[in-house]
């Protein structure tokens, strides 16, 4: 997991499918109702392969990172989405 994140998810699949798989992962995000952009964090990096990188908030004090693209794989191109949950943010009230 990378540094302050406490789940994630990932898939991967053969094949170079990054600009679909954006488009499904944004359209998923608007059906649940997550348009609300996040400040991503610095150490979230994007790569030359990189189609989507994108920080929404779930709510208040958690924020989840998207990351679609592609990469090299045992196989040859591997299409990859992940997402990250963020850990909380300290609310001041």
């Amino acid at each position: 997991m990378t540094q302050g994140t406490d789940r994630r998810c990932e898939i991967s699949f053969q094949g170079s499918f990054a600009a679909q798989a954006a488009e499904t992962a944004t359209a998923a995000l608007e059906a649940e109702g997550l348009r609300t952009a996040a400040d991503l964090p610095a150490h979230f990096i994007r790569t030359p392969d990189t189609t989507l990188l994108a920080a929404r908030r779930l709510n208040p004090r958690r924020v989840a990172v998207v990351h679609v693209g592609t990469r090299v794989g045992e196989n040859g191109i591997d299409t990859f989405m992940s997402v990250e949950r963020l850990l909380p943010e300290q609310v001041e009230g």
